[in-house]
């Protein structure tokens, strides 16, 4: 009953943010269209969310917070902390270029070709919840153990890209109307983005499992540098199809590097990472 109050609190919390975000965004862009009444609406909805996480841990007053630095749980959180700000980098970096390079429709069409990619990201994350309690618990099986779940996610990204990629003007069509007929082309072209997107999410939960986040912070590292120098050569030259063969390029390369790394590596136990 603990949690499902919690859960309940959590889910009124970011319904509310979400609903006041929208909102303030839409006030903000009638009276003032541009950049800072965008970056303004998303700093008010994180102060929100986190004003509203600090009633839920602390109470109405209940509890008086106290400030701390738990070394010893502040320091294994530095590599993740670090792995998921390179992680959003290599997802933004990809349309900051194109608006710098190009213009900001074909930043609204790429974006939303990526929209209808990442709508998928449940299915690796899902297979990587089911598998982490294994995989942290029992690392000499480890191996056998994703080769089955990296088979099964192939086939299920590639059943999906091939969808996306026959039923691309639907799809588009449905989703954002007339807008769509431009969009689709560009969707046909990042749909192996869907693949790759299965696989290497799950990598990145299963490399957490392992404990090996220092690895992981490492290989994306590598991986972010290629995406920034693919994005700034390709685009020039290629356009939004640049972009995407970019991410393409960077995010193979991520893929090669994880698996390079767990077939070479001995069964180790937790906590060597």
């Amino acid at each position: 009953l603990f949690g499902l109050r919690k859960i309940v609190q959590q889910a009124a919390i970011a319904s509310t943010s979400q609903a006041l975000f929208v909102l303030l965004l839409a006030a903000a862009m009638t009276s003032f269209p541009d950049i800072r009444s965008l970056v303004g609406a998303h700093a008010v909805r994180a102060a929100l969310a986190a004003g509203g996480c600090l009633l839920v841990v602390y109470g109405l007053g209940r509890t008086r917070p106290r400030l701390a630095w738990p070394r010893e749980l502040v320091r294994p959180t530095l590599p993740l902390a670090a792995v998921g700000f390179l992680g959003l980098a290599a997802r933004q970096i990809d349309t900051l270029v194109i608006g710098w390079l190009l213009n900001f429709g074909d930043v609204g069409r790429y974006r939303l070709a990526m929209t209808v990619i990442n709508a998928g990201g449940i299915v690796p994350s899902s297979f990587g919840q089911s598998a982490y309690a294994r995989l942290a618990a029992d690392q000499t099986t480890s191996k056998p153990l994703l080769r089955r779940l990296l088979l099964a996610l192939l086939l299920l990204g590639g059943s999906a890209a091939a969808l996306a990629y026959l039923l691309a003007w639907p799809i588009c069509g449905l989703l954002f109307g007339p807008v769509g007929a431009e969009v689709a082309p560009v969707l046909r072209v990042a749909v192996p983005l869907i693949v790759i997107g299965f696989v290497g999410d799950f990598l990145s939960i299963a490399f957490r499992a392992l404990a090996r986040e220092r690895t992981l912070l490492r290989l994306r590292l590598a991986s972010f540098v290629a995406a920034l120098a693919l994005t700034c050569a390709l685009v020039p030259a290629f356009g939004v199809p640049g972009a995407i063969w970019a991410r393409i390029g960077s995010g193979a390369l991520q893929i090669a590097l994880f698996w390079r790394s767990i077939a070479t590596s001995p069964e180790a136990p937790a906590g060597q990472g």
